[in-house]
């Protein structure tokens, strides 16, 4: 063996010492190891992604409050229903039913103010408080709906003409 071939035969054993105590501090949180392994970290990705696409709750701006979406990137030819939480001290459940939001149920786990983009446009909506009905709501301008929790509250808001005791979520057909 020539003295120029042992010099780079020991740059690759330490080279693969290197990248080998490099992985050492990587997280190795696997379902199954070797090419195509899914990780945690995909995993997560992909359940954030399902997330914001039947609930968002980002602010418009960085320093701006949560707005609530339902459904805004969610495909409007699948049926979908869940029960998030949201930024703001929110649980939130809805569902969608041929295109069409039937619900949105806000549990306020902190009694904070909401800002809610209305899955119906413009057109008004009935809010009820804690089972009972409150009052019939519009949208501003921008489509979005402001109104004050109190802690522990239920907030349901529906379409015109729709009473919570009508909905009626079809889970498997």
């Amino acid at each position: 063996m020539s003295a120029q071939s042992a010099i780079t035969e020991g740059d690759h054993i330490v080279q693969r010492k290197v990248e080998a105590h490099r992985d050492k501090g990587r997280n190795r949180l696997r379902l199954r190891e070797g090419p195509g392994a899914i990780d945690a970290e995909h995993l997560g990705g992909l359940a954030s992604g399902i997330h914001t696409t039947m609930l968002s709750s980002a602010p418009d701006i960085a320093e701006g409050e949560p707005v609530l979406q339902i459904f805004d990137r969610w495909p409007k030819d699948w049926d979908g229903a869940f029960t998030l939480l949201a930024r703001g001290g929110f649980e939130v459940s809805s569902a969608i039913h041929g295109g069409k939001v039937a619900f949105v149920e806000i549990h306020s786990l902190a009694g904070s103010d909401c800002a809610f983009k209305a899955p119906w446009g413009q057109s008004e909506m009935v809010l009820f408080r804690d089972g009972k009905k409150a009052e019939s709501v519009a949208p501003d301008a921008a489509g979005l709906l402001k109104f004050k929790t109190r802690r522990n509250e239920q907030i349901i808001l529906v379409p015109p003409g729709v009473t919570p005791a009508r909905i009626k979520i079809l889970a498997n057909k």
